[in-house]
């Protein structure tokens, strides 16, 4: 009878151990979890608050985008409210739309009228000196290069192609400051009547044109702080 007694009890020690040993195990366990939850959140703490601050920055709407989400859905982000109806007054925008529009026509005219014929007048010149090079047997004695006058021909050349580029990239980019502006005022004439052609009489005098929206969105893909025109005129 002891022996069954001891049986029976050792029986019972071993699944009693063995219970145990699996509740060290869930502890161990649950010890490694928390100590990989406590890790994770010391990392999220030390996190560089600068960085979040940029990727931030990077997630932030910009001014180009709230313009192209009016033009598409015709809804006005109210920041842009705020600054097109207290901070920048239609009458601002029309004085700072006739500057630029009279200084992309200047340039224009000083890139068209004078630069480039004046670069083909030289071209000109230059052609005639090489052909003088060439007669080596008269032009010798005063020290013409055929090879100089070719390089500057090339020059004179490429200078008046280039302006006239430049004076037709003024002229784009002149129009698509126009309905860029334009924008603007119909953007200001939705907000104070709701629509942006306005409304009451005589409306119609101070009334912005037609909205060209293409120009308007290749305006703003490339972005308000871009200068294609003065890219071009540094190169």
């Amino acid at each position: 009878g002891r022996r069954d007694t001891g049986g029976r009890g050792g029986r019972g020690r071993t699944r009693l151990s063995a219970g145990t040993n699996k509740r060290a195990d869930d502890s161990m366990d649950m010890d490694d979890s928390t100590g990989d939850d406590s890790t994770g959140a010391t990392t999220s703490e030390n996190a560089d608050p600068n960085t979040r601050g940029r990727e931030h920055e990077r997630t932030r709407p910009t001014i180009e985008d709230l313009l192209l989400a009016y033009l598409a859905t015709g809804r006005v982000d109210p920041g842009v409210e705020q600054f097109l109806a207290h901070e920048f007054q239609p009458r601002d925008v029309r004085r700072l739309a006739r500057s630029v529009d009279a200084a992309a026509t200047k340039v224009h005219a000083i890139l068209s009228e004078r630069i480039a014929p004046a670069a083909q007048s030289c071209a000109l010149r230059i052609a005639e000196l090489r052909a003088l090079a060439r007669w080596r047997e008269r032009s010798g004695a005063i020290g013409l290069d055929e090879r100089a006058a070719d390089v500057a021909l090339a020059a004179a050349e490429s200078c008046a192609l280039a302006a006239f580029s430049a004076a037709r990239l003024a002229t784009a980019a002149a129009a698509r400051l126009r309905a860029f502006f334009t924008l603007l005022l119909r953007t200001q004439r939705q907000i104070a009547f709701g629509s942006p052609d306005g409304f009451g009489a005589g409306d119609d005098a101070d009334a912005p044109p037609a909205l060209d929206a293409k120009l308007v969105e290749e305006f703003l893909v490339d972005g308000l702080t871009r200068d294609t025109l003065g890219d071009r005129l540094g190169s």
